[in-house]
């Protein structure tokens, strides 16, 4: 997937929470967050609640996830995740997004 995004967006990775959001801090060129998450992963989860809730970023973003649990849609809803796409996916559904993110800005 990260080659077929990085061919035509640039990517930047980041390997933790405490990195993504020093990051997203300092570097105002980020346009969409893309955030995996496994199994209900409490950090990654934090981080998205984080992020949308907070005045400072106001970035879209797109959660990947292959933990099917509605408790989970309605929390990601109530915060206004833009998009969830379960795995397995075509990594063209991620272009797509964030063509369409970027074309409404």
């Amino acid at each position: 997937m990260n080659e077929i995004i990085s061919e035509r967006f640039d990517l930047v990775e980041f390997t933790d929470v405490f990195e993504a959001t020093t990051e997203l801090k300092k570097r105002k060129d980020i346009k969409v967050i893309i955030v995996d998450i496994e199994h209900a992963d409490t950090d990654y989860l934090n981080f998205v609640y984080h992020v949308k809730t907070s005045k400072f970023y106001n970035k879209p973003m797109l959660v990947l996830t292959s933990y099917h649990n509605s408790t989970l849609n309605e929390r990601l809803k109530d915060v206004q995740v833009e998009c969830l796409i379960y795995k397995p996916f075509s990594p063209m559904e991620v272009v797509r997004f964030i063509e369409k993110i970027l074309l409404s800005k």
